[in-house]
């Protein structure tokens, strides 16, 4: 039998690294910045998986490694060297700053680029005379990297960032259109190295990256967040939340089960040690759980969408339901042993439970599997094992062939670059109707895969993939995060087991689940918070009153605008108050979120009265239907809550 070399993983992936960067030469000889840009972050997760392939070595004995290997690696790194020098070298000239006149600035600046709306980073100090030629060119979003003792001779406007923190969060608060584009432009300034340089630039284009989802999420979602959210106050005040439990699975081991077509090949390990764990699943992978006999502990739902399809012939009330308070109302309905509640850390969430006084939500990273990763963490579990997580395709199949939606077929186009879906199931299928989007073609992604090597996947994939890493390296806290999905994509600062392996080391004994449990939950007050709430519900419906009010009043003065110009200042000030009233009110401007922000837009870029009023004019009809909209499920609310603390 033929010894395995052990340099063999290593190998592939340097190999496949030289051939990325001799495409990425290519793409720079043929000017081709788009492409060599590209090609450059997809080289970054083979990267990784190198730098976990050398790790590996360290404890393989110096005879195992075969000379023919170790031949291999010699060339192939050689190769990836050269590689890398020459696109280091475009890289410096490619993201240096502009220096000289104006129009030599502009360019730099790439077609289409929107001054209005894409966002530009400067890194590094002195850069005071290329901000005043981007502010004169009329760049808005404009932000400059300062490090400690950096020269700052920046305009005003410019936003200074002072720590990688703060360039995470850089684009946070961007309101309106997110950024279609976005740049990084390196100073000659000693206090930024070449690695703090690529960090910066990395995180600045993920936070614009984010910024773009959040924003597209927020205008397809956010009318469904703010209407069901309003109906869910009443069960929200009437339920714990997740922050009953908070640290109550201190040191216990968690499994957390995701639907990756992966769940088939170690689920039936789990029913065994399933006493021994504290079990958490996403609803999509609970029907392949009640297939395999397992009742998990904790099934979270987030999703807007409904969802109750993924809870048929499931012992739902042997399961403690953890619900994002914005999920389809009907799900406070199901049959659940015990139902918690959580916020998946938007504005709306964040005014929910400000208003319980509770610190119950998570950075839920877009998706419902990192929302429990996070709740995993927060409630102390370790190590947190990960099955089922594959975050990338596998043989055709998105889910698990036993998940409630196991049919699903990935198709992709000959080349491989792009993918579609089919085969959709009744549940599946009735969400895409409702949403009157339709399921187009999409763009396939490489990603490091969990036994090296690259493996397909989405973009949603490979954002939730991302998060999951910068969640991992940011809140260990001396946790222990463990991918034993076996299968599917890398998710780098995670060990990768197998559950098999996993089991072995760190599962030892029963988890006193309902001990825990129980004594969380009683201790919690529900009479106070349904009282907190049901006042700032009522606190809700009256600004929802004065907004309509104060839109009601500027359509009068924009009419008399109309006919006469001097009732300007009337309306200005008129909108003023309509905006601040506005501001508070988060349920109204999710409902309304594109609407309005096109409204805006419409009325800034006006040349005309007779244009700048009709903007106005859509505004404020758009303020006033909102309020119409919200007032019948917040008012039932109100009367709900009402009734169970004049009972109480």
């Amino acid at each position: 039998m033929e010894t395995p070399d052990p340099l063999r993983p290593l190998v592939e992936c340097l190999e496949a690294l030289a051939e990325l960067y001799e495409q990425i030469c290519s793409a720079i000889d043929a000017r081709n910045s788009s492409l060599a840009q590209q090609l450059i972050e997809r080289s970054k997760a083979l990267h990784s998986i190198v730098k976990e392939q050398n790790a590996a070595l360290r404890t393989v004995p110096p005879t195992a490694i075969q000379p023919q290997g170790l031949a291999r690696v010699r060339v192939a790194t050689a190769r990836v060297q050269a590689g890398s020098r020459v696109v280091q070298g475009w890289m410096d000239v490619e993201n240096a700053a502009p220096q000289g006149p104006t129009d030599t600035v502009r360019g730099r600046l790439p077609p289409g680029w929107d001054f209005d709306t894409d966002a530009l980073l400067i890194v590094g100090g002195g850069g005071g005379a290329l901000a005043h030629q981007l502010l004169a060119l009329g760049q808005r979003r404009l932000f400059a990297f300062l490090p400690a003792g950096a020269v700052d001779d920046l305009p005003p406007p410019v936003i200074r960032l002072g720590t990688l923190a703060d360039v995470v969060s850089a684009l946070t608060d961007v309101q309106g259109r997110p950024p279609r584009n976005s740049l990084r432009w390196r100073l000659a300034d000693p206090l930024v190295s070449t690695a703090l340089y690529e960090e910066v630039a990395d995180l600045f284009t993920k936070a614009a990256e984010r910024l773009a989802t959040t924003k597209h999420t927020l205008n397809a979602m956010g009318a469904l967040w703010a209407l069901q959210g309003a109906s869910n106050l009443a069960d929200v005040a009437l339920l714990p939340s997740i922050d009953a439990l908070r640290q109550s699975f201190r040191g216990k081991p968690c499994i957390i089960a995701s639907p990756g077509p992966s769940l088939d090949n170690n689920i039936h390990l789990v029913p065994a040690i399933r006493d021994q764990v504290v079990m958490m699943t996403t609803s999509h992978a609970l029907t392949a759980l009640a297939r395999a006999g397992v009742v998990p502990d904790f099934c979270l739902a987030m999703d807007a969408q409904d969802l109750r399809y993924h809870f048929e012939d499931c012992e739902i009330e042997r399961i403690t339901l953890v619900l994002g308070a914005t999920v389809h109302p009907d799900l406070f309905s199901l049959p659940a042993r015990k139902i918690l509640t959580f916020g998946g850390n938007n504005d709306l969430d964040a005014w929910i439970y400000r208003s319980l006084r509770e610190n119950a939500l998570l950075p839920a990273g877009g998706s419902v599997a990192c929302a429990a990763l996070a709740l995993a963490a927060e409630w102390g579990c370790d190590p947190i094992m990960l099955i089922g997580q594959d975050l990338a395709f596998s043989g055709g199949k998105y889910y698990s062939s036993q998940s409630v939606d196991g049919g699903l077929k990935v198709e992709l186009s000959a080349d491989g670059q792009v993918f579609g879906l089919a085969n959709l199931g009744t549940g599946l299928a009735n969400i895409v109707e409702k949403a009157k989007r339709g399921l187009a073609p999409e763009k396939t992604i490489e990603a490091p895969g969990y036994f090296g090597g690259s493996v397909k996947t989405s973009g949603h994939f490979n954002r939730f993939r991302e998060w999951m890493t910068w969640y991992v390296k940011a809140h260990q806290h001396g946790l222990r995060f463990l991918n034993c999905t076996e299968g599917g994509a890398y998710i780098d600062g995670m060990e990768h087991i197998s559950l098999a392996s996993a089991i072995e080391r760190h599962i030892g004994g029963p988890v006193p689940f309902e001990q825990a449990m129980e004594a969380a939950i009683a201790a919690v007050d529900i009479r106070s918070r349904r009282t907190r709430m049901l006042q700032r519900m009522r606190d809700m419906s009256q600004a929802l009153d004065e907004c309509d009010r104060l839109a009601h009043e500027c359509v009068r003065i924009a009419r008399k605008t109309a006919r006469n110009p001097s009732h300007l200042k009337a309306l200005g000030l008129a909108e003023r108050r309509l905006m601040a009233a506005l501001s508070p009110v988060v349920f109204l401007s999710l409902l309304r979120q594109e609407e309005i922000n096109v409204a805006i837009e419409r009325g800034r870029k006006s040349t005309s009265l007779s244009q700048s009023l009709g903007a106005s004019l859509d505004l404020y009809d758009i303020v006033r239907s909102a309020c119409m909209l919200l007032k019948p499920p917040l008012s039932q609310g109100i009367a709900r809550l009402a009734a169970e603390v004049a009972v109480a």
